[in-house]
């Protein structure tokens, strides 16, 4: 038995692009940019960042390229699968690692603005000298 298990959280480098596999089912693709921070033998902070293409398939395709689009932040829990192809021009097999994404978790981007405008309280009792003040 193996395990193959990712759970990775990031930015979409580009827009979703959403296409139909030879039998109909929806399919998405996308990349991923996930930063990352380590200390060096000096002590400094280095940034790195590490992109990741990704494909996800059915419905979650679907709602994915509805909700989302290029710098989104995402999390995505899949497993790592191996494309094989023949280059067109040289005949040479070719293999990428991509991440199959098996769920996918974003935060509802709202085209609406959700603040509210601010709204006084409405007025109380007026208690004047302070007689109903309870005490």
């Amino acid at each position: 038995m193996s395990l193959n298990i990712v759970i990775i959280e990031g930015n979409l480098t580009r827009d979703i692009e959403l296409k139909m596999t030879s039998n109909d089912k929806p399919l998405a693709t996308c990349g991923l940019a996930h930063n990352s921070s380590y200390k060096n033998a000096q002590g400094e902070w280095i940034k790195k960042t590490t992109f990741i293409d990704f494909v996800v398939f059915g419905k979650q395709a679907q709602n994915f390229k509805t909700a989302c689009s290029k710098g989104s932040p995402v999390t995505i829990e899949g497993e790592l699968a191996e494309d094989n192809w023949e280059d067109k021009n040289s005949g040479q097999k070719r293999s990428k690692i991509k991440l199959k994404a098996n769920r996918l978790h974003w935060k509802s981007e709202k085209k609406e603005s959700t603040a509210r405008q601010y709204e006084p309280p409405p007025a109380g009792p007026d208690i004047g000298d302070g007689s109903l003040a309870p005490f």
